[in-house]
């Protein structure tokens, strides 16, 4: 927020002490997105297992949850913007939550709220609903208080220490910051992306009729029963959890509603999964108790049927999950060359390591980076995440008076044909064209450009 933005939050800066030990690159990368992917599942798992009585169910629904993130995207490669940047916290928040509000710990009231804040830094737009959240369930369970006056008091005692804390987190990172950069960061720029998207951009209109509308109603479904038991004063610590989770599914499902499209419609469904096989188990308990209910049972074979399925998915497409890992899996040991290795292998021939360079390219750009060991010396995001003019201007200018750093593109031949394939801008285009020459060029017409101009106009 000094120099650079970042579209998906500041969850770099919490992860960079990690790869200052282990290194940046693919497989470093990979690995530490893989762990916290896997954190998420055991968070959730362990939810689950807290307040499901019925095992079989638990394992069933679990898998459900599971099948759902590998047939989501219909391709073998985790989007890790979602998964699990932005499941990382509320997974880890579900999991908190529900062991406060059975025990009622007051070291760990305050441990959620300042996990809830740190979340918000994290990403944005999954934090601020984890923090809303659990504002909103702390004030459900005061709302059981018979004496209306200790009832707001306790609430505003919620809204203070909730404030406070988030005071408390997003100075502490002023102070980062200042510290290692001698400039306090500008909160604006933490915003810009919300603000840009809010406003249109790339946004996609609910469409209808859509299977949408079930998630939407299983989320009004766990915060009327959350009503109800707090009329009938039910005050379980498992109806806490099931208004959290209404809440928090509610707010994050605005992920798929602002950009409704198909392929982001999967990444949210974990939350309403949970919700359904709370469900499951507590119609099962009723069913067993009392068997002449039979609208309850039509309730839950229905929701046993969707959870039976997955399951059964996941063991009819077992030869394509296969696939992928063995590819995977071969291509990591046999260390087989690619397009994209040679191309690495053709920057690393013409740099050093930590060299300051340019990589103007349509993808795979930070893996460029990561994989030659070089650095970009534009303090922009990802060419395919650069949306401002201010960041296409701040590209031509660079170009126009850079002397001294080298610059490769790819394709290439794209790239010089300006048919469409333009990098955010017909201008950087246009620069390269005018004032640098190749110097050397990759068989997978990946080419290494140097400025051709003897003198510089209007460079400062």
């Amino acid at each position: 927020l000094v120099n650079l933005t970042s579209q998906y939050g500041l969850y770099p800066i919490f992860l960079e002490p990690i790869f200052n030990i282990v290194g940046l690159s693919v497989l470093s990368v990979t690995s530490v997105m893989g762990v916290l992917l896997s954190l998420s599942f055991l968070f959730i798992f362990f939810f689950l297992n807290r307040i499901i009585k019925n095992k079989i169910i638990l394992l069933l629904g679990f898998s459900t949850i599971v099948v759902y993130l590998l047939d989501g995207s219909a391709n073998p490669y985790p989007y890790f913007q979602y998964w699990p940047i932005r499941t990382f916290f509320p997974c880890l928040l579900l999991l908190l939550s529900s062991i406060y509000f059975k025990g009622r710990n007051k070291m760990l009231y305050y441990a959620l709220f300042i996990i809830s804040a740190l979340s918000i830094l994290w990403n944005f737009d999954s934090g601020i609903m984890v923090f809303i959240s659990w504002m909103l369930v702390l004030m459900y369970l005061e709302m059981y208080n018979t004496n209306k006056k200790v009832m707001i008091t306790k609430i505003i005692r919620h809204i203070v220490t909730g404030i406070v804390s988030l005071g408390l987190v997003f100075a502490g990172y002023w102070v980062y910051s200042f510290l290692r950069s001698g400039q306090l960061p500008d909160l604006s720029l933490f915003f810009q992306y919300q603000k840009l998207f809010y406003e249109g951009f790339m946004m996609i209109a609910l469409p209808f009729p859509h299977v949408w509308i079930v998630v939407v109603l299983i989320f009004l479904a766990g915060l009327l029963l959350s009503i109800k038991k707090w009329i009938g004063r039910d005050s379980d610590w498992k109806n806490a959890s099931i208004f959290f989770l209404s809440i928090l599914g509610i707010g994050l499902f605005s992920y798929y509603e602002g950009r409704s499209h198909d392929a982001t419609f999967y990444l949210p469904l974990y939350l309403p999964i949970i919700l359904l096989i709370i469900f499951a188990d507590a119609l099962y308990s009723i069913i067993v108790s009392n068997a002449k209910l039979h609208g309850h049972r039509l309730l839950f074979l229905m929701i046993i049927s969707f959870i039976l399925s997955s399951p059964l998915g996941l063991i009819y497409k077992s030869g394509e999950y296969y696939n992928w890992s063995s590819i995977g899996l071969s291509s990591f040991f046999e260390k087989s060359e690619t397009p994209l290795t040679r191309n690495v292998n053709f920057i690393k021939s013409n740099t050093h390591e930590g060299e300051e360079i340019v990589i103007l390219a349509k993808a795979f750009d930070g893996v460029y980076y990561g994989e030659s060991h070089t650095r970009s010396v534009l303090d922009i995001p990802s060419f395919t995440e650069v949306f401002f003019k201010r960041e296409a201007d701040y590209i031509v200018d660079f170009l126009r008076c850079n002397m001294t750093n080298k610059v490769f593109v790819y394709p290439f031949s794209e790239f010089y044909a300006q048919s469409g394939n333009d990098l955010v801008d017909i201008r950087i285009n246009q620069t390269i064209k005018d004032l640098y020459a190749i110097t050397s060029t990759s068989s997978e017409d990946m080419v290494l450009l140097l400025h051709s101009s003897d003198t510089l106009e209007d460079c400062k």
